[in-house]
């Protein structure tokens, strides 16, 4: 009998699919919180914001996408990304 774990499951999707999901999950945070990601960041960083997990996945969501425009989408293959 294996007892070892199955390893991380791996989706692959386009850079456009995966900017589309953080997009999307971004603007619900952002009508979740009635603020914009900008506003969210600012006071997490001037501490009038406490971080909590959700607000740190947000600002992880918000700084990934902005790596994915910025380098435009460097990880998987150059139609692809992984998750």
């Amino acid at each position: 009998m294996n007892s070892a774990s199955p390893g991380p499951r791996v989706t692959r999707e386009t850079v456009e699919e995966t900017a589309l999901r953080l997009r999307t999950f971004i603007g619900r945070m952002e009508h979740r919180y009635e603020m914009s990601s900008a506003e969210m960041e600012a006071g997490v960083t001037a501490g009038s914001i406490r971080e909590t997990a959700e607000l740190s996945r947000w600002m992880s969501a918000v700084a990934f996408l902005r790596d994915l425009i910025v380098h435009g989408g460097t990880t998987g293959t150059p139609t692809s990304s992984t998750r």
